[in-house]
């Protein structure tokens, strides 16, 4: 830390980054700056000058990443005109890396672009050995919502021999989501599975089932009665996990009033998992409830040692959106530390 100028970020309380991830804040000099107008070392997010990280929709990129920038050397642009060998997104010409929404990518990935060679396009017309997604026409790659798929993965597709299908009629050895039979695969809200996987279906034996009302081994989610798998928002789960359900034993119970051992999400008390948006946590994580001891709370006024987000006071952990933070991030900004997320 020694030669960093501390800078103030603005929002409802004036504060000073030690350390960690600024969101849409003027001045970041180590960590991350999303909106931010000048970034020396970290990543600035909508900001127009980035000399070493990550720059998004910024006009100006030396090393690192720009998206929605005009020009980028090395890095990776998205949305920008031109890029020579990282990743551009929405640009026009792209040489070497990714060009998603690009008219023309010879060796990486285009996505809704009309031509690719060998890497990846979605929603593209045509792709020989990559990706499609939403394209017409796959051969060995993986085509999301098209009507064909010989090897790859298919989306929502009338067809998969081999691959995966979600939310098609018909799949023999892949995965259908929200299809009427899957013989070997992943069913999603369809209504038989006999080995895979099935999501908001009626009958489960051996694999998966949320939404469903019975379930014998493996997962339910939204389900009635779970035995020993999963169980999300069901009321009742003796070992595995109950989301949003009203007891659970051992496992997981998100939104649910009481755990005892597992994860409680949005549930008023949780003794060692997690509770989400939970009043009380002793050891776990609570996220948008008011106290924290040693987890994390999002949203939450009061945090020791965790996470709080959108919180106004935070001493060691991270707030996103808060007032104050010592160690993290805050000040009206929103920061996970020196990750880049985008």
């Amino acid at each position: 830390m020694n030669g960093l100028n501390y800078r103030t970020c603005y929002s409802s309380a004036t504060f000073i980054l030690i350390e960690g991830s600024v969101r849409y804040g003027p001045v970041h000099q180590l960590g991350e700056v999303r909106c931010g107008p000048a970034d020396q070392l970290g990543e600035v997010r909508y900001g127009p000058v980035h000399k070493l990280g990550e720059v998004r929709y910024g006009p100006v990129h030396q090393l690192g990443e720009v998206r929605y920038g005009p020009v980028d050397q090395l890095g990776e642009v998205r949305y920008g005109p031109a890029d020579q060998l990282g990743e551009v997104r929405y640009g026009q010409v792209h040489k070497l890396g990714e060009v998603r929404y690009g008219p023309a990518d010879q060796l990486g990935e285009v996505r809704y672009g009309p031509v690719h060679k060998l890497g990846e396009v979605r929603y593209g017309p045509a792709d020989q050995l990559g990706e499609v997604r939403y394209g017409p026409v796959h051969k060995l790659g993986e085509v999301r919502y098209g009507p064909v798929d010989q090897l790859g993965e298919v989306r929502y597709g009338p067809a998969d021999q081999l691959g995966e299908v979600r939310y098609g009629p018909v799949d023999q050895l892949g995965e259908v989501r929200y299809g009427p039979a899957d013989q070997l695969g992943e069913v999603r809200n369809g209504p038989a599975d006999q080995l895979g996987e099935v999501r908001y279906g009626p009958a489960d034996q051996l694999g998966e089932v949320r939404y469903g009302p019975v379930h014998k081994l493996g997962e339910v989610r939204y389900g009635p009665v779970h035995q020993l798998g999963e169980v999300r928002y069901g009321p009742a789960d003796q070992l595995g996990e109950v989301r949003n359900g009203p007891a659970d034993q051992l496992g997981e119970v998100r939104y649910g009033p009481a755990d005892q051992l597992g994860e409680v999400r949005y549930g008023p008390a949780d003794q060692l998992g997690e509770v989400r948006y939970g009043p009380v946590d002793q050891l776990g994580e609570v996220r948008y409830g008011p106290v924290d001891q040693l987890g994390e709370v999002r949203n939450g006024p009061v945090d020791q040692l965790g996470e709080v987000r959108y919180g106004p006071a935070d001493q060691l952990g991270e707030v996103r959106y808060g007032p104050a933070d010592q160690f993290g991030a805050g000040g009206g900004c929103r920061g996970e530390g020196l990750r880049a997320v985008f």
